[in-house]
């Protein structure tokens, strides 16, 4: 599932106040989770909170305060997305669901989490999708029908296709007001300015955290082509994406210099994900994620996304597309 590079944050922060502190809690019992710990993203009253929550047969409970709504982040050991809870202070929220069955999580105790998680349920098979356009018609739709409901913001902010678009404003725009307060609609005005700011048509040299810790620079002069991968969540579009991008890489070899960069919110999954992949190209982190001074520049708003450049940091290829980025890139190599 593609999820908005600001992540759950930047909207959460546009929804809430600083009031007083009012407490919420979330108790989950999800099959075959097993004993693992969990990631657990959200912003609060005090700021954000990001921490591990160990789970005991298949249970473990999370507990915050926010006064106003909120989106809480929940991941697994290996950082892949699990569930997503929007909650607010005071309410209970009991979250049920099969670790094998991703997407089709169910809660109550919360109508607007209940209602975003039924949508995601009944679209499943639309969230894993390379191709975001069956589940965009059907976010438009829901959009249409559902213009008090404050699910409908939540789907066009968190899970439609293209964030800072001006259809996605417009789709914005025609909600009630009670369904889009100022805050929101101002975070969404953000998302639109950065995804048609123009961004940078030449990469210069970028330095990011590398596998050992260390920051290192990756410069797309040092190969006649660089081919790079941004990327978030680990999940299967990833996982085709990657399998794909390893052909290219084996098919082209000197010619090309192959990295992914991750936005993870932290290393520790990152560094795990990776491990798991076994790909030889290099690996970067941005620890800033989007808004890392080293990449800020390239206005980089949702991913996946792949920059393909020359041998002087030109953009060829912008988009997440990994077959047209493939043809950009033997269109240049003249293959």
């Amino acid at each position: 599932m593609k999820w908005i590079i600001y992540i759950a944050l930047a909207v959460a922060a546009a929804m809430m106040c600083a009031c007083d502190n009012s407490k919420f809690s979330i108790v989950a019992d999800i099959e075959n989770m097993g004993n693992q710990n969990v990631h657990v993203v959200f912003l609060g009253d005090s700021g954000v909170h990001d921490s591990f929550i160990p789970t005991q047969d298949n249970k473990f409970g999370i507990e915050g305060n926010s006064q106003e709504l909120t989106v809480v982040s929940v991941l697994d050991s290996q950082n892949k997305p699990l569930f997503r809870v929007a909650v607010r202070g005071g309410e209970k929220v009991k979250v049920t669901g099969d670790l094998r069955k991703p997407h089709e999580y169910e809660c109550e105790g919360s109508e607007t989490a209940q209602e975003w998680m039924k949508f995601e349920k009944e679209h499943a098979a639309l969230y894993d999708t390379p191709d975001r356009t069956a589940l965009d018609r059907a976010i438009e739709q829901y959009v249409h029908d559902n213009p008090s409901s404050v699910v409908s913001a939540l789907l066009l902010v968190h899970d439609y296709s293209d964030q800072g678009s001006d259809q996605a404003k417009k789709l914005l725009a025609s909600l009630d007001e009670s369904a889009r307060p100022a805050s929101l609609v101002s975070s969404m005005q953000q998302l639109h300015d950065a995804a048609t700011a123009r961004p940078i048509t030449q990469l210069h040299p970028m330095m990011l955290c590398g596998t050992t810790g260390d920051f290192e620079a990756l410069q797309p002069a040092t190969s006649r082509s660089t081919f790079i991968y941004w990327w978030l969540e680990n999940n299967p579009a990833r996982h085709a994406q990657v399998s794909a991008i390893r052909q290219i890489a084996s098919k082209h070899g000197g010619d090309v210099t192959v990295a992914d960069v991750s936005l993870a919110p932290d290393s520790i999954g990152w560094q795990y994900i990776i491990k798991s992949d076994s790909a030889a190209w290099k690996h970067y982190w941005a620890p800033g994620g989007i808004l890392d001074p080293s990449i800020r520049d390239l206005h980089i708003t949702s991913v996946p996304l792949c920059i393909v450049t020359d041998s002087m940091g030109r953009q060829l290829y912008r988009g997440n597309d990994i077959p047209a980025a493939q043809k950009a890139l033997e269109k240049y190599l003249g293959k």
